[in-house]
């Protein structure tokens, strides 16, 4: 079974984006993970509106990578845009 988590920040538009992400994965197999599992993928969906916004997406993608070594990271939105 693939599993995934979306971590998103920022703005409305972003929650939105993640929410379809989220449906699409589903009707693709995917399930989401609980608490005590560990994702084949993790998207985060970031932010870019202030400079602490991109410090924030800098430090979610360093956190993911770190916390889930073995999944596909997979960023999103406007920090991914940018920079």
């Amino acid at each position: 079974m693939k599993r995934y988590t979306i971590i998103t920040m920022g703005c409305k538009v972003n929650q939105y984006e993640s929410d379809g992400l989220s449906g699409q994965l589903e009707a693709l197999g995917w399930t989401p993970t609980g608490a005590d599992q560990d994702p084949d993928l993790v998207v985060i969906n970031t932010c870019t509106v202030t400079g602490k916004a991109s410090m924030q997406a800098r430090q979610a993608i360093r956190k993911a990578t770190r916390t889930y070594p073995a999944a596909r990271i997979v960023t999103t939105g406007c920090y991914a845009q940018v920079s």
